[in-house]
């Protein structure tokens, strides 16, 4: 008798073990310390850009052609490998092993957190705002130029924020004149630091108690991957130490208190996220509309406490409606403040040929954008009947917009949608959204991938988004 010889199972490999369950913790354990690696070279290339450049100001730094080319190229490189891996353990599923996937997640923060700006130089004019408060100036009608011209800050200012109004809510500049209060430029930037990596902490710690507390056992463990080892998250908050991180505490404390029905602390969460950042508006709008479902009276009590709220925070740098302006302006592109998107490809084009044809693109581009996703707010309001509903299409939305209408998008925007994907209990939006994160670091390539970071950043997750639309299903059945 011939002896048939044991095949090998077709679940065997890593491809095998993303079909037929959970991967294990060896593999957990490696992906974790690949996501860490690559964090930590980021840093060091980190350090070797300032040692080359001679400074730690970004912009305007001198760096050669040559070093800043293949810095950056090896930059992208460590982000989109650790996005990858990332993206695996998202796809694959992961056990409820809570203190390793609390442990890493922790770790992967920490490994990005010694880096200094590479890039962004957002620091500095964070500080240069801190800094002008502490000298009786009004970062929201004066600019980083009224500084005294001997003042270390004001030369590591970029040249985008020089002559600008800070754009930012009133707790980005209370933390930033405490971090200014710290002395020279290298004490400041340790305190913003360190409050961004605060943030970055309290809300990977929000998402754990979310996940344990809320989830099924079979997605938690994944859905608090998504935000606890997301890579361009702890590079973009812990590395680059960008304010959005206050924002995004808020979400996140928003998610978990939503959750756990304590509706006016969860609308705290957004108040105070909103006076970080008010891109957040979008998901403070259809809460609203989740409450007046409930209660006309609660809802209208909510705008009140939020709009008292800012009122007082921003009293301090009240000088006329014209001291809100530069907020107000934030979210607005002009046909010269483009980047890293499909208008400023166009336009761009059209500046060098037919400028006329640019400021008309641009101005009927912005207007269909402005009808289009205003009647699509419209839609998804009508529909939010549930958290879970609201949380998928505020994804939705935001996803959508960066993706199609967006003028000016940098990388750390994609941030936004983290801590609302774990929410949403959909775990398509949800590997939509952590894919979306490991190819948005593609726009760092010098501008000769610029073709190839938009063929790939936004057109990928909005394919997934249409051949996925449990998101759509869930939201119709609620």
């Amino acid at each position: 008798m011939t002896r048939v010889q044991p095949q090998e199972p077709a679940g065997a490999g890593w491809l095998g073990r993303l079909r037929h369950g959970p991967i294990s913790d060896v593999d957990l354990v490696r992906s974790a310390c690949g996501i860490g690696a690559c964090l930590l070279l980021a840093t060091l290339l980190s350090y070797l850009r300032a040692w080359l450049a001679g400074t730690v100001k970004v912009d305007e730094a001198g760096l050669a052609k040559f070093h800043g080319m293949w810095i950056d190229t090896a930059l992208v490189t460590c982000l989109v490998v650790a996005g990858g891996l990332h993206v695996r353990v998202c796809w694959g599923g992961a056990r409820s092993n809570w203190p390793l996937l609390l442990g890493a997640g922790v770790a992967i923060q920490l490994a990005a957190a010694p880096a200094l700006p590479l890039t962004s130089n957002d620091i500095f004019s964070n500080l240069a705002n801190g800094r002008m408060v502490q000298h009786g100036q009004n970062p929201y009608v004066q600019v980083p130029e009224d500084l005294d011209a001997h003042d270390p800050i004001r030369g590591l200012v970029g040249a985008h924020w020089r002559d600008k109004p800070t754009p930012y809510g009133p707790i980005v500049t209370y933390i930033s004149v405490l971090a200014a209060k710290a002395g020279p430029p290298w004490a400041a930037m340790i305190v913003f630091k360190a409050a961004l990596l605060a943030c970055s902490l309290g809300y990977v710690l929000l998402a754990y108690r979310f996940c344990r507390d809320h989830l099924p056992s079979g997605d938690a463990a994944v859905s608090f991957i998504v935000l606890g080892w997301n890579p361009l998250l702890a590079w973009e908050i812990s590395g680059q130490a960008h304010n959005d991180g206050f924002m995004l505490l808020g979400t996140a404390g928003f998610v978990w208190a939503a959750a756990a029905r304590r509706e006016w602390l969860a609308w705290l969460a957004l108040s105070l996220a909103f006076c970080a950042k008010i891109a957040i508006a979008p998901v403070m709008g259809l809460y609203l509309v989740f409450q007046v479902r409930r209660s006309v009276v609660r809802a209208a009590a909510m705008i009140v406490a939020g709009g008292a709220l800012f009122a007082v925070l921003f009293a301090p740098f009240w000088q006329g409606p014209a001291s809100l302006r530069s907020i107000l302006n934030a979210v607005d592109a002009t046909p010269d403040k483009l980047a890293n998107s499909w208008m400023a490809l166009i336009c761009g084009g059209l500046a060098l040929v037919a400028p006329y044809w640019q400021h008309l693109v641009f101005r009927v581009w912005t207007a269909a954008a402005r009808l289009g996703f205003g009647v699509l707010a419209a839609v998804l309001a009508w529909r939010a009947t549930t958290l879970p509903g609201l949380l998928a299409d505020s994804v939705v939305f935001i996803l959508l917009y960066q993706c199609l209408a967006v003028g000016w998008f940098l990388c750390w925007y994609a941030t936004w949608l983290v801590p609302l994907a774990v929410g949403c209990r959909q775990i398509g939006l949800q590997r939509t959204v952590a894919v979306y994160c490991a190819l948005v670091p593609l726009y760092y390539l010098p501008m000769d991938g610029f073709g190839i970071s938009l063929m790939l950043a936004p057109v990928v997750p909005l394919v997934m988004l249409a051949r996925d639309r449990s998101w759509l299903k869930q939201s119709l059945a609620s």
